[in-house]
């Protein structure tokens, strides 16, 4: 009879205990909850994209054939607007081909196959 006395009282405490700890965290969680966004907040913010990388630039000479001069596009595209040209045989500092294409340093886009 003495272990059905002892083990009666201690079902009675082991079902209390969790009772109490449920309804705690039921009434901490909203406002842990609005305390979490807040906190995040300024975590998502802090990353910064480094600045990317460019090749250096290289002297590159115009070399069209019997044509007069290479049209400068707006972008890597034939169908892009022409904004300049540059004469058969001129020079101009452009960065290494890339799709095809060579970007120039002022500005504007050359088909990489006329730079020698």
């Amino acid at each position: 009879m003495e272990t059905e006395e002892k083990k009666a009282p201690a079902r009675k405490t082991r079902k209390k205990a969790p009772a109490a700890k449920a309804e705690k965290p039921a009434e901490q969680a909203p406002e842990e909850a609005s305390a979490q966004p807040a906190e995040q907040a300024p975590e998502e913010e802090a990353p910064q994209p480094a600045e990317q990388w460019r090749p250096a630039l290289e002297e590159a000479t115009v070399e069209v054939g019997d044509f007069q001069g290479l049209n400068v596009r707006e972008a890597k595209s034939l169908e892009s607007e022409i904004v300049g040209s540059i004469s058969n045989h001129g020079s101009v500092m452009a960065y290494p081909e890339e799709d095809g294409w060579r970007e120039l340093a002022d500005g504007g886009f050359v088909v990489a196959k006329y730079l020698a």
